[in-house]
């Protein structure tokens, strides 16, 4: 594989039965390939290296409901890491049709970024009535949509 530039937040060892098998704990961004750090820590130490089994605990601020488990996310869950918006039904229909609606004030995310993760530079999230409706961003005139969301979450 041709190499990239990836993120990884943190790795620790959590078992080892040696020669045999190791396990490891990873905090990463997409992108980063587990199989990939098994082989080059394999070649770093001379012995060679694979996974026997790769599971995933979490993606962000979502736990991994289990096989066949589902959880329906909705409203501000669907991005905790961006500050809200709560609208009024006033202010909805502004957007709706185009309009820019007043900065007003904003709720702060309901998640943080684990310290040291790069900011994606979050948007504000526009919430009507526990919807999540727009994704928003300053304007000269107040904030208006960049991404309008109506029949989501």
């Amino acid at each position: 594989m041709k190499p990239s530039r990836v993120f990884l937040l943190s790795a620790r060892w959590i078992t080892h039965d040696l020669p045999l098998r190791s396990t490891l704990e990873l905090t990463c961004r997409g992108g980063f390939y587990v199989r990939s750090l098994a082989r080059d820590l394999g070649r770093a130490l001379g012995c060679g290296a694979h996974l026997t089994a790769l599971r995933r605990t979490a993606i962000g601020p979502w736990a991994d409901p289990g096989p066949d488990s589902e959880h329906l996310l909705i409203g501000a869950d669907l991005l905790p890491w961006c500050p809200s918006r709560l609208l009024t039904d006033g202010e909805a229909e502004h957007l709706g049709h185009g309009r820019a609606i007043a900065m007003g004030a904003s709720v702060p995310p309901t998640w943080a970024l684990p310290e040291g993760f790069p900011d994606p530079a979050a948007p504000l999230s526009a919430l009507h009535e526990g919807r999540l409706v727009a994704l928003l961003k300053p304007a000269e005139e107040g904030l208006r949509t960049f991404a309008n969301l109506r029949g989501g979450g």
